[in-house]
């Protein structure tokens, strides 16, 4: 088991150096002590030996049971300790396998060499800058079903390639994707990508990785760009504004998409959801006058945890607006104009007219909040009262 075992130091924020244990799937953060002790099982062929080295490098004598006992009680426990399962997805389903994985990053790893990273954006920002001085109307009118799944198809390989993306950027910094998928994350579905190997990087890396989602939509868009200003198609311009919204979506910091691993590089504190729900229940603990045996605190650099207390805030004043405020306005939305549309779009068809784009996105749109609305409360529902 040892000898399967990576353990590379981890750069993150904290004072004191940390370490990356890797044993198959699964990754741990450790202190440099830990990390030595399994570097030294890891090159010693029995307990004794070990013993003998460990006890050299902490200057007092170790037997070979004390680091037997260390071995049992610090490592092998957490090494045959079952991962607990994901809660980031409400629902959530590979679509690719890590081999179809690794055919397309060995492929798109290209992309993010310099000079070609260097072109790309300067086209991309030229051509985008081309396109918003165009105007900003959109005038789809009528619009038949063939068109729609055209539109449907494509923005989904929009966001396919935003996942190939990051799997590529991993790959062009020596480590693998291990999948691609799709989740169902609060009342939305996402793609996904299965990146945790990118731990190992370091925290530059990392970022370039959480961006390569975003950079590939870019090098998305440039064809359609180019197309809609050699033909003005109405649906292209339709495309290109909603992966250009997607953008600031996808950037958002609270939300478990790239921007909330760009935000915990920069921070440099891994698992910074985590860390952030520990500030408000170390203030509980405060008001209440009971003690912080964690220690986490004064773990971080004091830059780290002003950061750290600016996230925290700003998360949970976010969050309160989303479920205060903007989901009780689609609910509201969908209540007050659903049924008008739909009963509108159910006499069009009876009757043979024409429909518009703009109503059919519309009645789909509300459908489709209400249904992943009404989900999402259902699974916050059974998780606060049913335990698996």
């Amino acid at each position: 088991m040892l000898n399967s075992i990576n353990i590379v130091p981890l750069d993150s924020a904290y004072v004191d150096t940390k370490y990356l244990v890797s044993s198959g799937e699964r990754h741990f953060v450790v202190s440099e002590t830990l990390a030595k002790f399994l570097e030294t099982l890891k090159q010693s062929q029995t307990f004794e030996e070990a013993a003998s080295a460990w006890s050299v490098w902490k200057g007092e004598a170790y037997t070979a049971d004390d680091v037997r006992t260390i071995y049992e009680t610090y490592v092998l426990n957490v090494l045959n300790t079952e991962p607990p399962k994901k809660k980031t997805f409400l629902w959530s389903k590979d679509i690719l396998s890590r081999g179809q994985v690794d055919v397309l990053q060995d492929i798109f790893k290209v992309l993010f060499r310099p000079a070609i990273i260097i072109a790309i954006l300067l086209l991309s920002v030229a051509l985008e800058t081309v396109f918003f001085m165009q105007g900003n109307k959109v005038s789809i009118g009528e619009i038949d079903l063939l068109a729609i799944m055209i539109l449907v198809i494509t923005m989904l390989l929009s966001s396919l390639f935003h996942e190939i993306g990051h799997a590529s950027a991993c790959c062009y910094f020596g480590e693998k994707a291990k999948s691609i998928g799709l989740g169902l994350y609060l009342n939305f579905p996402v793609f996904y990508t299965d990146v945790s190997d990118i731990w190992k990087l370091s925290r530059g890396k990392r970022m370039v990785v959480n961006f390569a989602g975003t950079y590939f939509q870019l090098i998305f868009l440039i064809p359609c760009i180019a197309i809609y200003l050699l033909t003005g198609n109405q649906i292209v311009k339709y495309l290109i504004y909603t992966i250009n919204l997607n953008f600031i979506f996808i950037l958002n910091p609270f939300f478990r998409f790239d921007g909330y691993w760009i935000m915990s590089d920069l921070i440099g504190i891994p698992n910074l959801r985590g860390k952030s729900n520990w500030i408000v229940l170390a203030l509980k603990n405060k008001i209440l006058r009971k003690s912080d045996s964690s220690g986490f605190w004064r773990q971080i650099r004091i830059k780290e945890q002003v950061l750290l207390v600016i996230y925290t805030v700003s998360t949970n004043l976010f969050f309160a607006y989303y479920l205060f405020f903007v989901i009780p306005s689609l609910l509201k939305s969908c209540y007050l104009e659903l049924p008008g549309q739909v009963k509108r779009l159910v006499v069009d068809i009876a009757v043979g007219n024409s429909i518009t784009f703009s109503l059919i996105s519309s009645v789909t749109a509300k459908l489709f909040i209400l249904l992943l609305t009404f989900y999402f409360f259902y699974k916050l529902i059974r998780r606060l009262f049913v335990h698996d």
